[in-house]
Formats: structure tokens, C-alpha cells, sequence
């Protein structure tokens, strides 16, 4: 099944994540909260909320073993900025990944260089989305929309855009739904005519290629 299978293992990782932190139906865990419950549980080793100044060229760190966040990123997930509780999240992502040292880079530019970072980067991200917005909590149908994953679970919309494909692609796969074609993408009918008319004429041409 490829991504589908991707898709379930790590759908599961994060339900038993979850369940480990006692939040498994909580539809907006709150992003400090669940720092101390990683703590509490022997996840990390610590997690610390630090001047900007501190950790002036990232959001948050992840460092392998402490999440550290800075002062106005966790001041405003206080608040329910909800990109700031996806930066924390994605943290946590790191963690499950088991990933090395990390950063979420502050400002609007936040790719690191080399592939097997972004490629990190994008893991990390891919895990705050479904830590953010389970599956078996989405109760989606086709008709879900972005913005219905955005309201219910705190997602920013371009993360609750690619939340709802995958979260689709599942619901497609467990109903037997096949996914239809892109407008544009129909199967293209061409008239060739009255078949009835033209039937004699291609029999007459036949005939004479035989001679």
C-alpha cells in the first residue's frame, strides 16, 4: 500500500503516544501541558522555556534528549496561537522520529540545509499533524473540509490542507472509495460519427486492400 502503510504506522505511533500521556481523546492538547507530561513519562529529559535572546535563530530546539522553547513562542501557545503550538508539536515530532538535534527555525525561513534534514524537517512536521489531528478522532467524510480540521483541532490552515489529504486518503481506503479524477483529468469521448454510415465504406475499403 506504500504511504497508506506509512500513513497507519504513524497514525499508530502517535495514538500510543498519546495514551502513554494520558490525552488520548483530547482534541486540543495544550502544548506546554504536554511537555511536562513527556517529562513526567521519562520521554525527555527535560523540557526548558528560555529567553529569545537565549535561542535567537530557532523557534524551539530539539537537542535528542530536551525540548527547549523560547519565551515568546510558549507565551503565545499559551494563548492559543496555533502556530506556535504546531512549533512545539513539532518537537515533538522529533521525538518520535528519534531524531538528532534539531531546530525550528524562527521567522518565515525555516529550511536547514541538506536533504536529510529537510527530510527530517518534513518527518517532524508530518507527525505534529497527526499528533495534532489523530484520525480516530478526526470522524471525517468526504465532505470534510480544511477548514473544519483547522477549527477542531487548532491546526494552521496550510498544515490542516495536508492534514485532510491524508486524513481522505485513509477514509477513502477503509470505505472502498475511489478517489475520482481531477476536473480536467475525464476520459475524453471522441465523435467519430454515425458508425452505421461509415461501416460500409470501411467494409468497401477492406475488400479492395485484399486485392
Amino acid at each position: 500500500m506504500g504511504i497508506l502503510d506509512d500513513d497507519f504506522r504513524d497514525e499508530t505511533l502517535v495514538r500510543d503516544l498519546r495514551a502513554t500521556l494520558g490525552i488520548p481523546d483530547d482534541v486540543r492538547p495544550e502544548s506546554i501541558d504536554v511537555l511536562r507530561r513527556l517529562k513526567l513519562a521519562r520521554l525527555i529529559s527535560n523540557f526548558e522555556i528560555v529567553d529569545d535572546a537565549a535561542l535567537p535563530y530557532a523557534d524551539a530546539r530539539w537537542d535528542g534528549s530536551t525540548i527547549v522553547v523560547r519565551r515568546s513562542v510558549a507565551e503565545r501557545a499559551a494563548s492559543g496561537s496555533t502556530d506556535d503550538c504546531f512549533t512545539i508539536f513539532h518537537e515533538v515530532g522529533h521525538l518520535l522520529s528519534g531524531h538528532p538535534s534539531r531546530n525550528r527555525r524562527a521567522g518565515s525561513n525555516r529550511t536547514q540545509h541538506g536533504r536529510l534534514i529537510e527530510a527530517d524537517e518534513g518527518r517532524a512536521d508530518r507527525l505534529a499533524m497527526i499528533f495534532a489531528a489523530p484520525e480516530y478522532l478526526a470522524n471525517i467524510s468526504l465532505d470534510t473540509t480544511a477548514s473544519d480540521i483547522g477549527e477542531t483541532f487548532g491546526l494552521p490552515p496550510i498544515y490542516a490542507e495536508r492534514r485532510l489529504e491524508s486524513l481522505k486518503r485513509q477514509f477513502r481506503y477503509r470505505h472502498d472509495i475511489k478517489r475520482e479524477l481531477p476536473k480536467g483529468k475525464s476520459t475524453i469521448t471522441i465523435d467519430t460519427g454515425n458508425y452505421d454510415e461509415a461501416l460500409p465504406a470501411m467494409l468497401r475499403n477492406a475488400a479492395r486492400s485484399k486485392i
